[in-house]
């Protein structure tokens, strides 16, 4: 979105990890770029992100009230493809391998993807519960409006 009612795009970016980067900087764990993207109506939100805790690697996040009702938000660590150092080039590549891209980009280091997963799932149900909670199980006709300022990037 290159102009949002002729408003610089800067001034609307989106941002989650902004809410998570206390936390998990103190894990050493850093967020490189990400993208975020809310589907209009109930407000569908998912997280593309590359983060580095001593090695880069990919991070997808999708969550929205249809998940909650059947269960949770997909939360997955990945493995960058190569020649992929932004967020966006990760999104496309998702976008481009729809139904394989949690096989192709699987972290084979299982201790490594469990604990990035648990870090990261942790720092996002707090902000769940803080931001979007409320959105999901009663507004759902604004929820997307509502998360986008809520998300802004501060």
């Amino acid at each position: 979105m290159s102009d949002y009612w002729g408003e610089p795009k800067k001034d609307h970016e989106l941002s989650l990890m902004q809410f998570m980067r206390d936390v998990l900087a103190e894990k050493s764990i850093r967020v490189e770029s990400e993208v975020v993207e809310i589907c209009g109506g109930a407000g569908a939100l998912t997280v593309t992100a590359v983060l580095d805790a001593g090695r880069k690697f990919g991070f997808y996040l999708h969550d929205g009230p249809k998940l909650r009702r059947t269960g949770k938000p997909l939360l997955v660590a990945l493995l960058l493809p190569p020649g992929v150092t932004q967020a966006s080039e990760l999104r496309q590549f998702i976008l481009s391998n729809e139904l394989e891209f949690q096989s192709v980009l699987a972290i084979t280091d299982a201790d490594f993807k469990d604990r990035i997963e648990r870090i990261i799932a942790s720092a996002y149900e707090e902000i769940y519960i803080e931001k979007i909670e409320d959105m999901y199980l009663y507004n759902l006709s604004r929820a997307a409006d509502t998360l986008r300022d809520r998300l802004r990037r501060e």
